[in-house]
């Protein structure tokens, strides 16, 4: 796939966060957010520059292309459609019912007799299992 396939699309862009001192970074210290997300419609390409125009308004952001690490289209829906209502009810559903799984582990964790201050690695990782099967 060639890059121009975001031209005139709805797409995030992450890129990696510039200014930081890696030298210097202490990352049990000082944790610091390692990339940015920007959501927009890609309006140009060139062989350096990524050009962004911001939703909602013409404001437009130019990023270099060495900075980008990733790009994705994104679906684009109307709150107004009968299509667009159905999609996000879905995802509100989803949304709540992860909420609540989360919450019933949330409770299942903390109602565990344990006899240390820390999490048990192996139960946390049990319960992500259980979830990400669930959730297919």
């Amino acid at each position: 796939m060639n890059i121009e396939y975001f031209k005139g699309k709805p797409c995030s862009i992450i890129t990696i966060t510039t200014n930081r001192n890696f030298k210097e970074e202490n990352p049990e210290t000082y944790l610091k957010q390692i990339s940015n997300y920007y959501l927009g419609f890609v309006t140009e390409i060139d062989s350096k520059w990524l050009y962004l125009k911001q939703l909602g308004n013409e404001q437009m952001t130019a990023f270099n292309l060495e900075h980008i690490v990733g790009i994705a289209e994104e679906q684009m829906v109307d709150a107004e459609s009968e299509e667009g209502k159905k999609v996000i009810d879905e995802l509100k559903s989803i949304k709540e019912n992860a909420a609540k799984k989360m919450k019933e582990k949330e409770l299942e964790i903390n109602s565990s007799p344990s006899n240390s201050n820390f999490v048990d690695i192996k139960k946390l990782n049990t319960i992500a299992e259980q979830l990400k099967y669930e959730s297919k």
